[in-house]
């Protein structure tokens, strides 16, 4: 799965709540670590070509497999069908490590770029994976590289967006 939405459009929200899902793993906002770069941040109204598609689909294989501080660290962390008690024990004890290494050091580099060991984050494979993107612009190249995956595009008032950013 792959939901996909403006920032502040709600999408970390609704993530957690598929999240909850004891067969859900849920990777939040993979692409904001590995980008694509190959990959243009808009597909207008042209058709992709075929090695376009291809630079997609190994994009989209790459954002599976990120397993970060970033990716994995949003609260709460759910107990998970595919990750056992102790797993489950030492990926939060790790996650918050992480998270007092960031505060010691006042940095996010070293913690947002470091990839958990995928012994760690689950004993086997999840039967489903929600990636969570900010990237909009990439919706609909993803979509038709990618016809396996089901996609979200979550949109949101611009007055919500607005009034969510006042203090």
């Amino acid at each position: 799965l792959m939901l996909i939405g403006a920032p502040r459009s709600g999408t970390t929200w609704l993530s957690k709540l598929i999240d909850a899902n004891r067969t859900v793993q849920f990777l939040h906002e993979p692409d904001s670590l590995v980008y694509g770069q190959e990959i243009p941040p808009v597909l207008h109204d042209e058709v992709p070509d075929d090695a376009l598609l291809e630079a997609t689909r190994r994009h989209a294989d790459a954002l599976f497999s990120v397993f970060t501080l970033k990716t994995l660290g949003v609260a709460p962390l759910f107990p998970k069908s595919y990750r056992n008690p102790a797993q489950h024990a030492t990926l939060k004890a790790a996650l918050l490590g992480l998270r007092a290494l960031e505060q010691l050091k006042q940095t996010r580099q070293f913690s947002r770029g470091y990839r958990l060991p995928e012994a760690l984050t689950r004993s086997k494979a999840a039967p489903v994976t929600l990636v969570k993107s900010v990237i909009a612009g990439r919706a609909r190249l993803s979509a038709l590289a990618l016809p396996e995956v089901k996609f979200y595009l979550v949109g949101r008032d611009p007055r919500g967006f607005v009034a969510s950013q006042q203090e």
